[in-house]
């Protein structure tokens, strides 16, 4: 009779463990390899959310109709210090310079202004190789990823300690497109976050 109360205690504890955990998670992943859409995929839940948001994109630059590299674009505004930084050049075929300068001088003040906002959501798009070094940059994507705030970032698929420790976190969901349909990663996507949003 003990024995069994002792089990029944232990089940108990292990659902609501699994309860609290399940409320602590605010933040949203998306990886895949390249190409596959995951951008795309952030931006249909953030359209179908209807809620406004902050944070940056990186986008691609061109010259002579070819991709040449990205530039970071804040999302939020920033005194004094212009948008739209390149902070890669593609100089030969899958090989690219970082101008790593560009996570301090825009990066840094989006991410501080982002986590100071209103706004409930913040899109980080994306995670990758460029700042994996800069460890002040690191900490303010770590404080965000510790805040209250929904954050949806999109992780580039490469071998980096500051990728695979954002991945090991408890606090996350993680969509990986090559193992998941779009369809379905957007319903769920838009089902958390919905769910999460009405709760603040």
């Amino acid at each position: 009779m003990e024995k069994r109360d002792l089990q029944h205690i232990q089940i108990y504890n292990l659902n609501f463990n699994y309860g609290v955990i399940n409320q602590m998670i605010t933040n949203y992943l998306i990886t895949g390899r390249k190409g596959i859409g995951k951008s795309f995929l952030a931006q249909r839940v953030l359209k179908a959310l209807q809620e406004d948001y902050v944070g940056y994109q990186t986008l691609p630059y061109y010259i002579n109709e070819e991709i040449r590299g990205h530039y970071f674009h804040s999302l939020i505004p920033l005194e004094e210090i212009e948008n739209d930084l390149p902070f890669t050049i593609r100089h030969k075929k899958n090989s690219c310079i970082y101008n790593k300068e560009v996570f301090d001088i825009i990066g840094i003040p989006c991410l501080t202004k982002s986590l100071l906002s209103s706004k409930k959501i913040v899109l980080l798009d994306e995670l990758g190789v460029a700042e994996s070094e800069n460890w002040n940059y690191i900490n303010r994507v770590e404080e965000l990823l510790n805040s209250s705030k929904i954050v949806i970032a999109i992780l580039k698929k490469v071998d980096s300690a500051f990728i695979s420790k954002i991945k090991n976190r408890t606090d996350i969901t993680l969509i990986d497109l090559d193992d998941t349909a779009q369809e379905i990663a957007f319903k769920e996507l838009v089902e958390k976050i919905g769910g999460k949003l009405n709760e603040k």
